[in-house]
């Protein structure tokens, strides 16, 4: 099983040090402390407290952003990749079963190939998560005592990435340090936050909030943005032996 924040946090490492993974689509931190910041972080032997990762000097907070609309029960995305979770796991048992049920033949191969397609994905949904879940964590931040300290926000988006759509190809995708509406909100609200990572799909942004006033006199109002697609593909294979 996925341990999220630190899977997450080795994908950021990886991608920023190694170049595996995730492209640095933007960074305007100081690299010699951004890395020292991300080598030096370790898991939060307190698992129930603000942050989930500490090092010298600070902390790293992990949390998910997510581009489906948000209801009591989480996001409609995550309702429907469970309902299929649960599916699949049926359909495995019963496929495994018709296998171990059927002929022997010796160094021969049976495959099962199924996708999954998310599309309830929006711009708006985005933004509403956005401010709902950092102001969630700067209450946490506050009340943790950490607001003299350097803390980073880790946010993981799952759903599919955004994108512009000018009606071209190739398409844009969405930037979150270019967008005016996104921005203002990080700073109305993130005043004792130092560093922002937004991770989605093959995408890392690192913002220094120190610098928001430059980004955002740059940035845009971003129109016609798309929620996207995303799509699981799961392939189940059995082989005689």
């Amino acid at each position: 099983m996925r341990n999220n924040e630190l899977a997450c946090l080795n994908e950021i490492k990886d991608s920023y040090f190694n170049n595996v993974g995730a492209k640095k689509e933007f960074d305007n931190s100081d690299y010699c402390m951004m890395k020292a910041i991300l080598n030096g972080a370790h898991q939060n032997p307190k698992h129930n407290e603000f942050p989930d990762f500490l090092f010298d000097g600070g902390g790293i907070e992990h949390f998910e952003l997510t581009s489906s609309k948000e209801t009591r029960k989480g996001s409609r995305f995550k309702i429907e990749e469970n309902k299929n979770k649960n599916i699949n796991k049926e359909r495995d048992k019963k496929l495994k079963q018709e296998f171990l049920n059927s002929k022997y033949a010796p160094w021969t191969m049976m495959t099962a190939n199924y996708e999954e397609t998310y599309e309830s994905f929006s711009y708006y949904d985005f933004l509403f998560s956005l401010r709902k879940n950092i102001s969630k964590h700067v209450e946490s931040l506050i009340k943790s005592g950490y607001e003299n300290k350097t803390v980073l926000f880790l946010m993981e988006q799952p759903t599919a990435r955004l994108w512009i759509d000018e009606g071209v190809i190739p398409i844009r995708f969405y930037e979150l340090h270019k967008d005016k509406k996104a921005l203002q909100i990080i700073k109305e609200i993130c005043r004792s936050v130092d560093y922002i990572i937004y991770y989605v799909s093959d995408s890392i942004e690192i913002i220094d909030l120190s610098k928001i006033d430059t980004l955002l006199e740059k940035a845009v109002i971003y129109s016609n943005v798309k929620g996207g697609t995303l799509v699981k593909c799961h392939t189940n294979l059995f082989i005689n032996i």
